[in-house]
């Protein structure tokens, strides 16, 4: 019986396939934030700051999520970020993402 190779099944699509999409909402959210800066008739600094922190943070898993696909494609780990570094930027682009909508929300309650 010869010995198979190894099956990674579509885990690696479907790993690459959700660094994307999690850039994406990244991106939908900090857009949103900066939209709702500009809207506004005195358009806050902190918001145009936080604003532009997503668009940093979401820029960052974008780039992370570039470097990452060739790895997953060709089913190696050689050359990939440090799962710290991606923790940390899934953090930071989740922690803006979050104080964002509490601010757009506050601001939206506040008249």
């Amino acid at each position: 019986m010869a010995a198979l190779g190894r099956d990674p099944g579509l885990q690696p699509q479907r790993t690459a396939l959700a660094w994307s999409r999690t850039a994406l909402a990244a991106w939908v959210n900090a857009l949103l934030v900066m939209r709702a800066a500009l809207l506004l008739e005195h358009r806050p600094a902190p918001m145009l700051a936080l604003g532009g922190l997503m668009v940093l943070a979401a820029a960052a898993l974008s780039l992370a999520a570039w470097w990452r696909r060739p790895t997953l494609d060709e089913h190696r780990r050689q050359g990939a970020p440090h799962p710290a570094a991606m923790l940390l930027a899934g953090g930071a682009a989740a922690l803006a993402s979050a104080v964002g909508a509490a601010f757009v929300a506050w601001q939206s309650f506040s008249g």
